[in-house]
């Protein structure tokens, strides 16, 4: 069992057991990469920082459930002590927890077998109560003792039920699924932040093993147990909502899921949103060609503080995306407007230009790659040295400000962004003088029309 080398020989010297659970033995089990390390024993946390040595760093999480953090060599280990739970009726926090001292017992609280193996440090050796390295072999993913048990007080173990079958390739025993479906209602009372955490795993379930589409199988089992309504709602519209046109091979829900599939992991929050709008567009206007503006704001809503509680920057940058994602969708907007386009969103283009690629080569058909267009923009700036931003102009306003004092200070933003321009058309060069030269035709426009 790998465990940090000063960790296990702290537990071996210790007079009473301390076990390794969860997915880091699963993962062991399975030779897959491990990154969290869960340790429980029969003793409180208080005990256990009376044993640490000096060096080794300590601090209680939950005083209500003892649980803590350990670190040493760098390394974080959280600890809890054996226990029981016991819930209220809608409540996915236990109200009643009692410790005990049987590592058996306390695996009972856990959510499905796999999850429930634990290896004593001491006498190195792994304890299976409930058939878990069969199932792992197996690739079941099956629910401790009875599901009903497992899913009645918290609703999250539902999303972690998709996120494990697809992040482990298992498959779903059916008694569980069933159980899980009956039981989906529990996730209107789990928050938002719960909720998100665990879609996002959904979203890059394919980094965790390795396993090609991993993403696409937990969004797919997403929308076949109707739990996009405790997630984003619209969702549901999009799910074998035809789009009849010779562009799209697929329908809106298997087009976005076809754009996941090809888009990096950084950006498939945004491949998955980027037509959201599209069946509530139809059915307003009669077609899809306002589904941006409309995606917006369903993306607001359910990103934002009242929705899923994305970071702010987040959310904007998802946006931006949608925003932007149609233009020049017919390849011919000018060199310029290209250009503008490019210095406006210079920021986020990267991840721009693969959302255009991706969305590009999931409609299924022999559309030509749009995303290529915006690639030779950004090269051609860059090439051409123009200017990316106003910031980095030749000039600033204090220059404008000192040659014209009397010019109200509204018109100098304005001022800045035509120079832009100019330079962005190869008017003039990003020189000071030339800048001031032409500047001063702006101004006097400006006059003229004042």
């Amino acid at each position: 069992m790998k465990i940090p080398a000063a960790f296990k020989k702290w537990a071996k010297s210790l007079h009473f057991s301390l076990y390794i659970t969860g997915g880091c033995v699963r993962d062991y089990i399975q030779n897959n990469r491990s990154y969290d390390i869960d340790a429980v024993g029969a003793v409180p946390s208080k005990q256990i920082a009376d044993f640490l040595p000096l060096d080794a760093k300590f601090e209680i999480v939950n005083p209500k459930l003892d649980t803590s953090v350990i670190i040493m060599d760098g390394v974080k280990i959280e600890y809890a002590p054996f226990r029981t739970e016991q819930y209220k009726a809608g409540e996915h926090t236990p109200y009643l927890s009692n410790f005990i001292d049987d590592p058996k017992i306390d695996s009972l609280r856990r959510d499905f077998t796999c999850n429930a193996l634990y290896y004593d440090i001491k006498q190195d050796k792994i304890l299976d109560f409930h058939n878990g390295i069969q199932d792992i072999n197996n690739k079941i993913l099956r629910a401790i003792s009875s599901p009903d048990q497992v899913f009645c007080h918290d609703g999250l173990r539902i999303l972690r039920m998709v996120r494990f079958a697809a992040e482990l390739g298992y498959q779903i025993d059916p008694s569980t699924y069933q159980s899980a479906l009956k039981h989906k209602n529990n996730l209107k009372d789990i928050s938002k932040e719960r909720i998100r955490q665990e879609f996002d795993k959904i979203l890059i379930a394919d980094a965790k093993c390795g396993i090609q589409d991993a993403q696409v199988r937990g969004l797919r089992l997403i929308a076949e147990m109707a739990l996009w309504e405790y997630i984003i709602p619209e969702m549901r519209h999009c799910v074998g909502f035809e789009q009849k046109t010779k562009h799209h091979k697929y329908d809106v829900y298997e087009h976005l899921l076809e754009t996941v599939r090809l888009a990096p992991p950084n950006i498939r929050l945004e491949a998955l949103l980027h037509d959201i709008g599209k069946p509530f567009s139809q059915i307003k206007y009669g077609s899809m060609s306002r589904h941006s503006d409309i995606g917006v704001e369903i993306i607001k809503k359910r990103l934002g503080q009242k929705g899923l509680k994305y970071p702010n920057h987040i959310v904007d940058k998802t946006v931006r995306m949608i925003e932007a994602h149609m233009f020049d969708l017919k390849q011919q907007a000018s060199p310029f407007k290209m250009r503008k386009f490019v210095v406006k969103n210079y920021d986020i283009l990267d991840d721009f230009i693969q959302l255009v690629r991706a969305d590009t080569l999931a409609h299924g058909t022999d559309k030509p790659d749009r995303s290529l267009r915006f690639l030779e923009a950004k090269k051609e700036l860059e090439r051409l040295n123009l200017p990316k931003s106003i910031k980095e102009l030749n000039i600033n306003g204090n220059d404008i400000k000192n040659a014209y004092p009397d010019l109200p200070p509204k018109y100098i933003g304005e001022i800045l962004d035509k120079l832009l321009d100019a330079c962005l058309k190869e008017t003039i060069k990003n020189q000071k003088d030339q800048l001031l030269r032409y500047n001063k035709s702006i101004i006097n426009k400006l006059i003229r029309e004042m």
